[in-house]
């Protein structure tokens, strides 16, 4: 070993040599790097600076921890990278450098490009509260998009949401207005693209509203015709018809206006239809249920024939079988006016009277629904009242004996369906004392059992000279008596049971009794007093509405 000799001063002059070497190592590892995106083709990087570098390295990969290129050696901590691709993402690493050497590389650092514009943005409203926005994908790297929207166009546009694809729905609008979007593609890390062109729509009014004031009309016989209330927002209504209420309704027509004429219906039927308005936001509540029948058909068959100086019987064939009723018509010539005279129901007949003796009448029928209308009016048919005459005379009742109606009124016991009118194997006959019937197990058919019945039947003959119609009645019944409490309820049935008009003088008048109680007893017929009976009163009547009267009284005694 060589040992230099010891020079004054030159010690000193190493020792600052060796300082001055100091500066000459390489630098240490950059920190702080980031980078920021700057365009679509432009991306800023920064770093700290570093003590003792001359200059930065700076490299550039597309993938991280991929193939690191050197891109610049800029002498200050910052570099800003150019001509990059819109959307992408870069990875940069940065170190320092001097004449001993580099230092360590810095971190990673990346970031996107901003996205391109995007571009083909739509909106189009699906309902009342609903737009649907489409647009372009402007690069394919976005992260997303933000949505942005405004109330007027070129308004203060605000993000209202951001999205993963090129679509979006904006729900929870309001009715019937407009709105205004633009979009905005974005990467992370990196930042917004530029703002669409501005797109709008406005939402539709919603449903239309309930149906008001559904009516139907008959038009003809196979025809009705409904109309309704013109509903707000409607497009167009569904109609819907049953042949019940309530149920069983079907989709008939979709009218776009506020009526329709239904065709090809059945003849005097009822049909029952509701309505809803629609647009392409759904369909509006059902109207209520509206109801008519077709118009019946025309009556045929009228025939009209005098019975007296007063009174004119008209009869007609039923046209359809559902009529609400028909229309009587009278005039007093065949070409006149005619006038209605009144209305009559569950028949197809009328009697006429009150008229005019020896006077032509004229009449005509037709039938009518309701709710509907009246059918055609039938052809004409006359009569014409017959002449007045005398009063009748020599009014009597012919009481009958029991061979030949001659002389006497006959009154029997007869029994009801499924009773034996007997007693121990005895017939009963007319004009019996106490009347004893009793109940015996040893009887298959007891008379009067639960529901069994006897008549008092009296029969006989109203004779009259000039008389052309006769009445009777059955009056002032004796009640039967029941000792034994078996007998629910006595009283008047049979032909007739109140005053009748007839054509014939044949005379049958029914006291009925009836065992409604179960259990067994008898029946006893109380004959004290007035006995056990009734009055039968007859009259006779002339063509000129004159009567007069006679009656009899049947007992039977004990």
């Amino acid at each position: 070993m060589i040992e230099m000799p010891f020079v004054p001063g030159f010690y000193g002059c190493c020792q600052q040599l060796e300082d001055e070497n100091a500066g000459t190592n390489p630098p240490g590892q950059v920190t702080g790097l980031a980078v920021a995106a700057a365009s679509t083709t432009q991306l800023n990087l920064t770093w700290d600076s570093t003590a003792n570098a001359n200059s930065y390295k700076v490299e550039r990969a597309t993938s991280s921890g991929g193939s690191f290129s050197q891109i610049s050696t800029p002498s200050s901590n910052s570099y800003n990278d150019t001509g990059r691709s819109a959307g992408t993402a870069y990875y940069y690493k940065v170190r320092a450098t001097n004449g001993n050497g580099d230092g360590s590389y810095s971190s990673e650092a990346t970031s996107f490009t901003l996205p391109n514009q995007v571009t083909g943005l739509t909106a189009s409203a699906v309902s009342a509260s609903q737009i649907n926005l489409t647009w372009s994908n402007p690069t394919g790297t976005e992260t997303g998009y933000k949505i942005m929207r405004a109330s007027s166009s070129g308004g203060s546009f605000s993000q209202i949401a951001t999205s993963a694809s090129t679509n979006y729905n904006n729900t929870g609008l309001s009715t019937s207005t407009a709105y205004y979007y633009k979009v905005k593609g974005y990467t992370s890390p990196g930042g917004d693209g530029a703002l669409s062109s501005e797109a709008t729509a406005t939402t539709t009014t919603g449903p239309p509203g309930q149906v008001t004031g559904l009516a139907v009309a008959a038009a003809s016989t196979t025809q009705l015709n409904l109309s309704w209330s013109a509903t707000t927002n409607a497009t167009s209504y569904k109609v819907e018809r049953s042949v019940s209420s309530g149920s069983g309704f079907s989709q008939i027509a979709t009218p776009s206006s506020n009526s329709h004429n239904d065709t090809g219906r059945s003849v005097g039927t009822r049909y029952y239809y509701k309505v809803r308005a629609t647009n392409g936001d759904g369909d509006g509540s059902y109207s209520s249920e509206a109801n008519s029948f077709t118009l019946p058909g025309q009556v045929t068959g009228l025939s009209a024939s005098a019975v007296s100086t007063s009174q004119i019987n008209l009869s007609w064939n039923n046209p359809t079988g559902t009529e609400t009723g028909f229309k009587i018509l009278r005039a007093t010539s065949s070409g006149g006016t005619y006038s209605q005279i009144t209305t009559v129901s569950g028949t197809t007949s009328y009697s006429n009277t009150g008229l005019s003796a020896s006077t032509t009448y004229y009449y005509k029928v037709k039938a009518y629904t309701s709710p509907g209308g009246d059918g055609a009016e039938s052809s004409i048919a006359n009569a014409t009242t017959n002449s007045a005459g005398s009063a009748p005379t020599g009014v009597s009742i012919a009481t009958t004996s029991s061979g030949n109606y001659d002389n006497a009124v006959i009154v029997d016991c007869i029994s009801g369906p499924g009773v034996v009118a007997s007693n121990n194997g005895s017939t009963f006959s007319s004009n019996l004392g106490d009347v004893v019937l009793n109940y015996s197990p040893s009887y298959n058919n007891a008379l009067l059992a639960n529901g069994g019945v006897i008549d008092f039947v009296a029969y006989g003959y109203i004779r009259a000279t000039g008389a052309t119609s006769f009445s009777w009645d059955m009056r002032n019944p004796n009640i039967v008596q029941d000792t034994q409490g078996a007998v629910s309820s006595v009283g008047l049935s049979g032909t007739p049971s109140t005053s009748q008009n007839c054509t014939v003088s044949h005379i049958q008048e029914v006291l009925r009794v009836t065992h409604n109680s179960g259990g067994r007893g008898y029946l006893l017929l109380n004959t004290t007093g007035d006995g056990v009976g009734f009055r039968v009163d007859a009259e006779a009547t002339n063509a000129t509405g004159t009567t007069a009267a006679v009656s009899v009284n049947v007992t039977i005694t004990v």
